[in-house]
């Protein structure tokens, strides 16, 4: 008989004298083995072989040893299987099919290509090859790397006219499972589909499934194979769980797995386990933790504890690991696995990878597990974030001692680790040593030539890649584009982006977010936008990226908006993004929108507020001068501030001469870290701007004692590819000596313009009698100064003078800027420590809010601070008794702060240089010709009348008006007036200073016929125009004064019960209107009312009036179609913004709607009215309104619709989003009995209210959450609300929801709504239109008064 012989080596014998009989005892061989292994003993039958092959007694059944060979590919355990392999040989006991297939899979399996491959050889010379074996052995070339073999034994397979198996087509698919053979694999596909195996068989299905997910990254395809399978089960369910999250698509992840329990199947531990990935990479920690009970439930815990750690450690919230933690610790057996996945979470959390090292040194101390090349990887970027090369060293011994110094993974985190640490060489040596470099090896060493800004060693490595054909990787340009934006080359950006092109990578989202930070911090903003414009697929690192760009160019309003239009397209901001947010606040000076944005972290999205974010908000209030209640901010943080917080509120201290404060942060900073040299620094200059000299030297001599040493400033320029650096006094320049002529040149020219060298920014005590010229001549040799004398001479003068500094740009050098952008027509771009700042025309970008001192409106700020939190700790009984006051303290910090703030931002614009252009304003259209008041022979100082002065110089523009437009300028002082009428092509323009004092006789202001949709009779208002068009009210925060007190008082005795007071503003029949940047206080009556308008922007008005006045509505859009209403602020004794169509038979007789109605970015307080009335007066109708981003504040409702029977017309088509709401009566109030009007009362005359959606809301201290009263017989309808949550009052009402009348549905609402609005689905969104109306793609025009 013959025998196949392989090269394994015989087993030792013991020797045998003789062979007894044992014919009797063979069957009861075969018969231990099969129980040990059916016991699942699989050594025990190994050794069972062992005693029987020395006691000279075989199996003979050849099933014995198949059973054998399996139990060992099934416990990998491929020593064992040799062992057995030898003793068949031994033996000499013939295989047969079944037996030759168990040893090819087991040296499949093992990686033995070569014995699998003779062990089929001998299969064909002895006959025994079947379908299995055919199978099995192209599942071995497929499994080993060997694809095009197993497509060819397919072929061969085929050929011999044999028919394949499901078998053959899982492995033959296999194969085809990658880019290079995939469409050989469509092909088997086809050949599938017509033989009918496709739908056969469920590893079929799996197979196709991984080949188009492996082969095509198509998991469309992918999942219509799965839909197509006649079988499913929860392996299939499981792969496509885990293709989705290699994809990339947690969501889609998540999905099926839903999908997969309520077709009911029952999860198992693979299938938890990815899920558990998707809930990490998503973080959605509330999802995690219910699955997590559901492991614990199903016995799986154990099973699926190196998942848990790893989505508790990526979900963490607050940077906090002790879930992680604990279920590591509950852990009964803890794998090498369990230990990485821990050590991982630790060194991934921010400020817990010496965490990450102790728990490495545990692991290696207890001995139990051996780390792996993960485990060693993990270690050494934790050392590398911690920027600790010693220990980084020390874990390298281990990694030598287990002989993994070698690995691909764990060499690349060495020189990983060095290049964090700042190790060039030891990165180099790292990198040099390895025998075989791979893209990352590369990726790795060239990101630190990068970071250490050697170009010229990281662009031979990048050739060298490319030569080596590795495939360059978006973290290869990343690297280099992140190199060439901390020195704001761009010339060398422009050629990596070149290259990006050429290899047609313009689409990858890495590489698209690195162009973006790269442009931006090179100075072309508008570049960065292009890029982030173009992509197709924006993650929030996109985002983040644009709006940081945006941030530091100190574009706050857009910066905003990109952030609303984040989150309206459903991508959640992180930690990065809301400093970015903060920053880019900070930088303009909004205070209420940075708290509003902070406050928000946590409230909307969960992210706990980080040092960086409070060194933010400390660093808003102390630039808007508010220097105690950034103090007292400190004071309340949750954990000490570190160094960058109280070094950002030293900074302010020496900007506003508090030497106070500035003494006590300096303390603190030298608590925390002795040798921080910028607590010196700071405290020297504090001392020598208040004149305290000695006190200043005393600084700097400690300074010297401890070696400390003030880093030095310097400002390069990129021209042509060379970067040129320039230090203070720098002569060291080949052309040094045109240099300083230009310069000479520029100083003369400027001073001849204005510029006054700001000398008490020398802080050096000088001798008396060339002090001044010795402190002029030291600001002149300032680097910035230099670096643009440079720039000047060397670039063409169409490109900008883009300059960059390492330090915060001094206050002389940044005026003295805006002088050479006026002398020399050029743009100059200088980015320094904190922002960009763009110069041109004689004004910059950031409009001077980096360095004024204000503190007006601190004392009014601190005190609504503290009082309110008095308020809120206050029992129910003494809330009541303050109520009354604390509204009255409410409106007057309002009233205050928005004022005062506007005058801050007033005195930013006024400190910039003017031109014989005017002052700088935005408007629809700009104007020819121009006139003043006081041409007209006004006197502003608030007593004369000035009503023939507004009537003459109104009457004698409106000739000139059609020849290009006129515009009446009305300057500073004190203007009253009485009524007076507008006319076309006209701007109203009310500077700063500037109070139109509205006149308090009655005889002022003409009696005027009733509107058409109203019928009451009415004064005209203070501003009137009729039948106009082209009309804009508008200044730098100029004021209307109603002087409405005379007027209230006569109206609450009985007074104008038959004729409607005055408006501040009111225009009808008119389109193409806007009013804007002015205040309006007090008025009479309603302040703002477009009638019959079309086309009308309202923006950027603050209006005040007594909580108590009556009638005060802020804005009143009624009957107007195209209307825009944004960025204002209201406080009245009415509703903020009530939308109207006129009243019963009038306003039905007249038929012209509101629509077309855009109301966002609203700030309101009106405790006894609403927010947002809709409907008030609606006979004509009222349809297309959307409303967002809106911050209610005390106010008896949010948006409130107001009909009732007889008024006709119709609310419908209403969009709310995105409320913040506090202290309220109702959330949701729609009325249907709103003042019956018996004049024309028509019972028939029904309105119509329907599709009303709510979404995005929070709500605190409400006392009842909705009251909705439709009308019987006639209900509203289509009711939409979602994601709504409402925090209710200690006062509030048992009965929450008081509906009757109405219709529709809800989602994700608390309190649990009313049975009449039923909730569908956690998903369910209420509809917001995407498309705008017109009036929001209107772009202003730059216009000068």
């Amino acid at each position: 008989m013959a025998m196949i012989s392989f090269s394994l080596p015989s087993p030792a014998k013991l020797p045998i004298t003789s062979r007894p009989s044992v014919s009797n005892r063979i069957n009861v061989a075969d018969r231990l083995i099969l129980r040990h292994l059916n016991a699942g003993d699989l050594r025990g039958a190994i050794s069972a072989l062992d005693l029987m092959a020395r006691d000279g007694i075989r199996p003979t059944d050849s099933v014995t040893f198949s059973s054998l060979l399996k139990s060992c590919i099934r416990a990998r355990d491929f020593r064992l299987g040799k062992l057995v392999h030898a003793r068949l040989v031994e033996f000499e006991i013939e295989p047969d099919s079944v037996l030759y297939n168990s040893l090819i899979s087991l040296y499949s399996k093992s990686g033995d290509l070569a014995r699998a491959e003779d062990v089929f050889e001998t299969m064909e010379r002895f006959g025994k090859r079947d379908d299995v074996s055919w199978s099995a052995m192209m599942a071995c070339f497929a499994n080993n790397g060997k694809e095009l073999d197993a497509i060819e034994l397919f072929v061969e397979f085929l050929e011999l006219g044999f028919v394949p198996n499901d078998y053959c087509y899982t492995a033959v698919i296999r194969a085809c499972s990658n880019s290079e053979y995939v469409s050989i694999g469509r092909v088997i596909l086809g050949f599938l589909m017509k033989t009918g195996h496709f739908e056969s068989d469920v590893c079929v299905g799996c197979s196709l499934i991984d080949m188009f997910v492996k082969g095509e990254n198509n998991l469309e395809n992918a999942y219509k194979v799965f839909g197509e399978m006649s079988e499913l089960n929860v392996v299939t369910w499981t792969l496509m769980i885990t293709r989705c999250m290699q994809m990339g698509f947690p969501k889609e992840a998540i999905r099926f797995f839903l999908d997969m329990v309520l077709s009911g199947f029952v999860s198992d531990k693979f299938t938890l386990s990815s899920v558990f990935s998707a809930c990490a990479e998503l973080e959605n920690l509330s999802l995690g933790k219910q699955l997590h009970s559901w492991a614990i439930r199903s016995g799986l815990a154990d099973d699926v504890g190196c998942s848990l750690v790893d989505m508790y450690a990526k979900c963490s919230v607050d940077g906090s690991v002790d879930d992680c933690r604990k279920v590591f610790d509950r852990m009964q057996d803890h794998s090498v696995m369990s230990w990485t996945a821990l050590i991982t979470g630790y060194m991934q959390n921010c400020n817990l990878h010496t965490e990450a090292v102790n728990l490495f040194c545990e692991m290696i101390t207890q001995g139990r597990v051996q780390p792996n090349h993960f485990t060693f990887s993990s270690a050494f970027k934790a050392c590398g974030n911690l920027s600790d090369p010693r220990v980084g060293k020390q874990v390298l011994g281990h990694a030598f001692k287990r002989g993994l110094a070698s690995n691909d993974c764990v060499a690349n985190s060495v020189i990983s680790m060095f290049v964090k640490s700042d190790r060039m060489e030891d990165a180099r040596r790292a990198f040099e040593s390895l025998s075989e470099k791979n893209l990352v090896s590369y990726n790795t060493f060239l990101d630190g030539t990068c970071r250490n800004l050697d170009f010229e060693e990281a662009f031979e490595l990048f050739h060298e890649i490319t030569e080596r054909e590795l495939g360059v990787s978006a973290f290869t340009f990343a690297s280099l584009l992140s190199g060439v934006a901390s020195v704001g080359s761009i010339r060398k950006g422009e050629q990596i982006h070149s290259q990006v092109l050429k290899l047609r990578l313009s689409s990858n989202q890495p590489v698209c977010n690195a162009l973006i930070s790269m442009y931006s911090k090179c100075g072309s903003i508008d570049a960065a936008s292009r890029v982030f414009n173009l992509m197709e697929d924006r993650n929030v690192i996109s985002w983040t990226s644009m709006i940081t760009g945006f941030a530091k160019h100190g574009f706050a309003k857009r910066v905003l908006e990109t952030f609303n239009q984040m989150t309206e397209e459903g991508v959640k901001p992180n930690e990065i993004t809301y400093v970015a947010i903060l920053s880019a606040c900070s930088h303009v000076g909004l205070v209420s929108e940075g708290w509003r944005h902070f406050k928000s972290m946590y409230e909307d999205h969960k992210i706990k507020p980080r040092m960086e974010h409070y060194a933010c908000m400390v660093d808003l209030l102390c630039r808007s001068g508010l220097l105690t209640d950034a103090f007292e901010f400190i004071s309340t943080m949750p954990f000490q501030a570190d160094v960058l917080v109280w070094r950002t509120f030293l900074g302010a201290c020496r900007i506003h001469s508090n030497t106070e404060l500035g003494v006590m942060a300096a303390r603190k900073i030298l608590e925390l870290d002795p040798n921080e040299p910028a607590a010196y620094i700071q405290l020297s200059n504090i001392y020598a701007s208040a004149g305290k000299w000695e006190e200043s030297v005393n600084m700097r001599k400690k300074m010297k004692e401890r070696n400390l040493v003030k880093e030095g400033g310097c400002s390069w320029i990129e021209v042509g590819d060379k970067i040129h650096k320039f230090y203070v006094g720098d002569t060291s320049h080949p052309h040094a000596q045109r240099i300083y002529d230009e310069l000479d040149r520029l100083i003369r020219e400027i001073k001849h313009c204005g510029y006054v060298p700001e000398t008490s920014l020398v802080l050096h005590k000088l001798e008396e009698e060339d002090d001044e010229a010795e402190k002029e001549r030291l600001l002149y040799q300032h680097s910035e100064k230099i670096a643009v004398a440079f720039g000047l001479i060397s670039t063409g003068k169409s490109r900008p003078v883009r300059v960059f500094k390492n330090l915060r740009v001094c206050g002389d050098c940044h005026n003295a800027m805006k002088y050479i952008t006026m002398v020399s027509g050029r743009e100059i771009v200088l980015r320094d420590l904190n922002r960009f700042h763009h110069f041109k025309d004689g004004k910059c970008s950031c409009n001077e809010y980096w360095f004024e001192t204000f503190s007006i409106i601190n004392l009014t700020n601190r005190f609504l601070v503290k009082y309110m939190e008095f308020f809120l700790e206050l029992s129910k009984f003494k809330m009541k008794m303050i109520q009354t006051s604390f509204k009255i303290l409410v409106v007057l910090a309002i009233y205050s702060f928005p004022m005062m703030e506007s005058r801050i931002e007033t005195k930013l614009g006024s400190t910039n240089i003017q031109s014989n252009k005017g002052i700088e304003y935005l408007a629809m259209n700009c104007r020819k010709h121009k006139a003043v008041l006081t041409d007209f022979g006004a006197i502003g100082d608030g007593k004369t009348s000035n009503t023939k002065a507004f009537r003459d110089a109104i009457s004698n523009l409106t000739a000139k008006a059609a020849d290009g437009g006129v515009q009446l300028i009305v300057p500073p002082g004190n203007w009253l007036t009485g009524s007076f009428n507008l006319t076309s092509h006209f701007t109203l323009f009310i500077q700063q200073g500037a109070t139109i004092l509205a006149s308090q006789d009655e005889s002022e202001y003409p009696l005027i016929p009733p509107l058409p949709s109203y019928g009451d009779a009415r004064f005209a208002s203070l501003i009137y125009g009729s039948n106009l068009t082209d009309v804009i009210i508008t200044g730098n925060n100029g004021t209307i004064n109603g002087q409405g007190k005379p007027w209230w008082v006569k109206y609450r005795s009985g007074g104008f019960n038959t004729t409607s007071r005055p408006l501040l503003i009111e225009i009808i029949f008119s389109e193409n209107i806007q009013i804007s940047d002015i205040n309006l206080i007090d008025s009479p009556m309603w302040n703002v009312h477009p009638v019959y308008c079309k086309n009308v922007i309202v923006r950027n008005i603050k209006i005040v009036a007594p909580i108590d006045s009556p009638n005060t509505d802020g804005i009143n859009p009624d009957s107007c179609t195209n209307t825009l209403i944004e960025d204002c602020s209201v406080t009245s004794g009415d509703d903020c913004i009530a939308v109207k169509s006129g009243i019963d038979q009038f306003g039905i007789r007249t038929g012209i709607p509101t629509q077309q109605l855009s109301i966002r970015r609203l700030t309101c307080i009106s405790p006894d009215s609403a927010g947002i009335a809709i409907g008030s007066e609606m006979s004509g109708g009222i349809k297309d309104v959307r409303i967002e981003d809106i911050t209610l504040i005390e106010t008896q409702s949010a948006i409130r619709i107001k009909t009732a029977i007889g008024r006709g017309g119709y609310v419908k088509d209403i969009f709310a989003r995105r409320f913040t709401m506090k202290t309220m009566k109702y959330v949701f109030w729609m009325t249907s009995s709103y003042k019956l009007h018996p004049i024309g009362f028509n019972p028939k005359a029904l309105p119509e209210i329907s599709n009303i959606n709510y979404r995005d809301m929070t709500v605190e201290n409400v006392t009842i959450s909705a009251k909705l009263e439709g009308i019987k017989n006639d209900p509203f309808t289509g009711i939409c609300m979602s994601n709504v949550t409402i925090a209710l009052s200690p006062t509030t009402k048992k009965l929450q929801w008081n509906c009757t009348d109405v219709s529709g549905v809800t989602s994700r609402v608390t309190p649990e709504p009313c049975s009449l609005l039923p909730a569908k689905g956690t998903t369910m969104d209420c509809a917001f239109p995407i498309d705008k109306i017109p009036i929001e793609s209107v772009v202003l025009k730059k216009c000068f008064a």
